[in-house]
């Protein structure tokens, strides 16, 4: 049995995790791709993650792709210098007007029309659901009067659902053009779209990338019930798709979101896109230093769906485990995978894909691994198209996917059981090979006698170019 985890694990990187050194632990515990959350900071602070990230992986030798999380069309409550108290049945006053006035607890949100919209909402839901209320009044002046269903605090730009009512707000923010662009200068490598509706939010920012010439792909982020009715459109125009659990359990009755979320997964499997489940799958940590038996049960199931990432949000970002976390979520994803492999060496194997080349490659390559019981699957890659195919097989055995171009390194580390490595590509076919195999030698990721499956040009006596699937023995 090999010894990597296959199922990739995003971190987001916070207060708890930004400083050089804390970057470096995070990347060594585990971190395959690294997340900024920009609902959060400024550019300046995020520049300087940005370079840490890049000089720190270069040093490690990693290829550790960015991820730029847009804020988007959120309502959210004001800045407040500490958290304001609230008790069960207290009326407090909602309002976007800053200098309203009221004989009990005023908050202030973002959102100039949330009187409307909360009068056609069937609960007012406050930071995932931390607290809830209800309309009692909707006053002239489009402020709100509404009763907490209990006691709590509201701290700093604290998330608002509305929970069933339509919030005519913009799918993307003037904020959200603004660090898009910013990404696009910082050369990210991923926009993670909050909010997203539909096809043609994803279409508007393709087009604005575009324009800019960059190469930055398209995460859609379905966490809210349009994105659940549109699912089949926004999985059709992104590159990839994160299952946002938190605003989306304040979207819709909590007890549908474990359909939900499996239903994505497996739209996401039968396209071969990569899919990410997030938010809260080790919430405790934020604050202990091991998982509920809930949350260890939680990312297991993700796991099991067939999921290609699963990620780290406040637990990495401003817990206070950080790297116990990435520790605690690479054991678990290790353990089911190790699990799951006795059950035959593939863990779904329900790819559409149509039969052009580079599909039968892959699947000659996965059946040659599976049935040769190799250690290992070693691609000489291009553009990387074959070794998506093969992640998408979900096969227990490590691909390692050897490319000169760490742009293509980057995209892969998304992938499912995909490994990317850099190499020195020659024009001799058999040098890349030899230098493949030496590298997974001196990285202890195989050792003499393991076989390996190796998918890689060569050429015919008469010069002809060939790509063969070959096994080998490592010697």
């Amino acid at each position: 049995m090999h010894t990597m985890r296959l199922t990739k694990i995003v971190c987001t990187l916070g207060p708890a995790s930004t400083s050089p050194e804390n970057i470096e632990r995070i990347m060594k515990a585990g971190m395959n791709v690294a997340r900024i959350n920009f609902s959060h900071g400024d550019h300046e602070t995020h520049g300087t993650t940005i370079r840490n990230v890049k000089r720190i992986a270069a040093e490690l030798g990693l290829d550790i792709p960015l991820m730029l999380d847009t804020k988007g069309p959120e309502v959210r409550t004001g800045d407040v210098a500490s958290p304001i108290p609230v008790k069960k049945g207290e009326h407090v006053l909602f309002t976007y007007d800053k200098n309203a006035t009221y004989k009990g607890t005023i908050i202030h949100v973002n959102y100039p029309e949330f009187g409307k919209d909360a009068a056609n909402a069937e609960a007012i839901i406050v930071d995932n659901g931390d607290m809830t209320f209800e309309l009692v009044k909707k006053n002239k002046d489009g402020s709100v009067i509404l009763k907490s269903h209990h006691d709590g605090l509201i701290g700093n730009r604290r998330h608002v659902n509305l929970y069933g009512a339509d919030v005519s707000l913009p799918s993307i923010t003037d904020k959200d053009w603004k660090d898009l662009e910013f990404g696009v200068k910082e050369k990210i490598d991923f926009v993670a779209l909050s909010f997203v509706r539909c096809a043609k939010d994803i279409e508007e920012v393709r087009k604005f990338l575009k324009k800019k010439g960059s190469s930055m792909k398209i995460m859609s982020k379905i966490e809210n019930r349009p994105a659940v009715k549109n699912i089949g459109e926004i999985i059709d125009a992104s590159d990839s798709i994160m299952v946002a659990r938190g605003d989306l359990g304040a979207e819709m009755p909590f007890q549908k979101i474990p359909a939900v979320q499996d239903m994505i997964v497996r739209m996401c499997r039968a396209v071969n896109k990569p899919v990410i489940v997030a938010t809260q799958m080790l919430e405790s940590m934020i604050k202990n230093p091991m998982p509920t038996r809930a949350e260890v049960t939680d990312v297991t199931h993700a796991a099991l769906t067939g999921t290609d990432m699963t990620m780290l949000s406040g637990e990495t970002a401003a817990g206070k485990h950080p790297f116990e976390a990435v520790h605690a979520m690479s054991s678990i994803l290790h353990e089911t995978e190790s699990h799951n492999a006795g059950g035959g060496g593939c863990m779904h194997c329900d790819c559409g894909h149509a039969h052009d080349d580079n599909a039968l490659r892959a699947e000659a390559a996965v059946g040659m691994a599976r049935n040769g019981k190799a250690a290992a699957i070693v691609v000489i890659c291009n553009t990387g198209k074959t070794v998506e195919i093969m992640s998408g097989y979900r096969c227990n055995v490590p691909v390692y996917a050897f490319s000169d171009s760490a742009e293509l390194r980057r995209m892969l580390q998304l992938r499912f059981g995909v490994f990317p490595m850099p190499i020195d590509m020659k024009k001799d076919a058999e040098a890349n090979i030899e230098q493949a195999m030496t590298t997974l030698k001196k990285r202890s990721l195989a050792k003499k006698g393991d076989k390996i499956v190796v998918l890689a040009k060569t050429f015919t006596s008469g010069k002809t170019p060939l790509v063969t699937v070959h096994l080998r023995q490592l010697s």
